[in-house]
């Protein structure tokens, strides 16, 4: 994913990765890639509870069975293994409330670029 982005961003295009990002290497590597190419980043950390996450992945699972990673019953080992954002300084990272409508979302997004 980070070959495409960066290969979009040589072009000038934006990017956003939708991905999982649950290791701090994993982060560390878009952090550098956006520095490399003088690019703004922002890591979303979007909270959520369990029976809601679970009920979101069920949905996306139905409409899209060709993502390995969004079947539900894999929610208890993704959050195990998720590394703490505390690497990251905080200018990078924007926690959000996602049980909030998704353009509520979308704004609050957009007012912290």
């Amino acid at each position: 994913m980070l070959v495409q982005a960066e290969d979009r961003l040589a072009h000038g295009g934006s990017v956003v990765l939708d991905g999982r990002y649950l290791k701090r290497a994993q982060r560390h590597a878009a952090v550098e890639l956006a520095d490399r190419m003088g690019a703004r980043i922002l890591f979303l950390d979007l909270r959520v509870s369990k029976s809601d996450a679970i009920a979101r992945l069920t949905q996306r699972f139905r409409k899209d069975r060709t993502n390995p990673g969004a079947r539900p019953e894999l929610y208890d080992e993704q959050r195990a293994e998720m590394e703490p954002l505390d690497d990251l300084p905080s200018s990078l990272v924007l926690s959000l409330n996602a049980a909030q409508p998704v353009p509520a979302l979308v704004d609050e997004v957009l007012e912290s670029l």
